[in-house]
């Protein structure tokens, strides 16, 4: 653990971050030295070591997961949530992140701001995991694990009896979504998250176009939803009656994953509405290619999956530095993940089709 002198360089300001005295991991502590964003910096012994639970927890501590996100991430750390506050009853557990991310969350988790003020950090109640590294740099003891399980078992936690994530529809949301974006009675409507956060886990943009038209045509579905960040769609996915596209329309992440609960089935890469899906319940395809989604989801039983085929798979590269693929691979030369693209537009359609119908693929 690193206790760090924030001089309001770039790194941070960029959080919203005040100067001051601050927490890090050595991830971030990386990132951030090469940023020049911090003054001094001090190696600290971690209050709480890595994979054992501390042996002063009392009633009225808390708990604090540290993580500074994305939105896929956060829901995977709710099942370590729900298995500490049955461990520990009278303690409060919260989860520290980037404030733009935190939202997944409401309802589920309290959350706090990344990073740790080195203040909060010396108060006595107070125990803190720091999970910077976990899913990217696991150590051999982690590696094999599921990715839901790791964040576990690096909390000091031996097992994971419930792996769903967690996530909170609340009744206003579903009201907002149903009277925003009526659906009429017997008609389908297919959500497609059209993007991944990042592009070595997204279905070329090309095959998702045919998958639609293979769904449009045989009449499978009667309405197509696009989902995606705010800017994510272009025109070059075409305009149509029948294709609605979301990220035209400003939503938040919570409105979109209200909209996802309006549709009959979802088809998804390995990323955030795999995780909402299998929260909540919504048929779903997930497209893999590089990553295993037996590692990577949770406890899911509406989400079933597609695996590419090819000598590459499942290499499990997680983008760092800025590089979307693994650096001297073909990949990132095309651009693409070969073995994603294997999947064939028709037969996804035809997959989709049965996951509607209450198949198993």
């Amino acid at each position: 653990m690193y206790k760090v002198n924030c001089n309001q360089a770039w790194w941070f300001s960029r959080l919203g971050v005040d100067s001051g005295e601050y927490i890090l991991g050595p991830m971030p502590l990386a990132q951030a030295l090469t940023q020049n964003a911090v003054g001094e910096v001090e190696n600290l012994q971690r209050k709480v070591v890595s994979g054992v639970l501390p042996s002063n927890i009392l009633s009225g501590d808390t708990i604090y997961l540290v993580r500074p996100g994305s939105f896929g991430d956060l829901l995977l750390l709710t099942p370590t949530v729900k298995a500490l506050r049955l461990r520990y009853p009278g303690v409060a557990v919260k989860v520290v992140c980037h404030p733009r991310y935190a939202p997944i969350l409401n309802g589920v988790v309290d959350t706090v701001g990344y990073p740790v003020k080195f203040e909060d950090y010396q108060q006595p109640g107070n125990h803190y995991f720091f999970l910077e590294g976990v899913l990217e740099h696991p150590d051999k003891e982690l590696a094999g694990y599921t990715y839901a399980t790791r964040f576990a078992r690096a909390c000091g936690l031996d097992r994971l009896d419930d792996r769903k994530v967690l996530y909170v529809l609340t009744a206003d949301e579903m009201a907002w979504a149903e009277d925003s974006f009526p659906k009429e009675s017997g008609k389908i409507r297919v959500g497609v998250q059209v993007r991944a956060s990042a592009e070595n886990r997204t279905y070329h943009r090309k095959r998702t176009v045919e998958v639609m038209a293979h769904l449009l045509r045989n009449k499978v579905a009667d309405e197509i939803y696009l989902f995606g960040a705010p800017g994510d769609i272009d025109v070059a996915w075409g305009k149509a009656d029948n294709l609605v596209n979301l990220s035209e329309k400003g939503l938040s992440v919570r409105m979109s994953v209200a909209v996802a609960k309006t549709c009959d089935v979802m088809l998804v890469p390995d990323s955030l509405f795999m995780h909402v899906a299998g929260a909540l319940d919504i048929p779903a395809l997930v497209l893999s290619g590089a990553f295993d989604p037996s590692l990577t989801q949770g406890d899911q039983k509406t989400v079933q999956a597609m695996k590419g085929m090819g000598p590459c798979r499942f290499c499990n590269y997680l983008p760092v530095g800025g590089n979307p693929f693994p650096p001297g691979k073909k990949c990132a030369v095309e651009l693409q993940c070969s073995v994603l693209n294997s999947l064939s537009p028709e037969i996804v359609a035809h997959n989709l089709k049965s996951i509607l119908h209450g198949k198993r693929i």
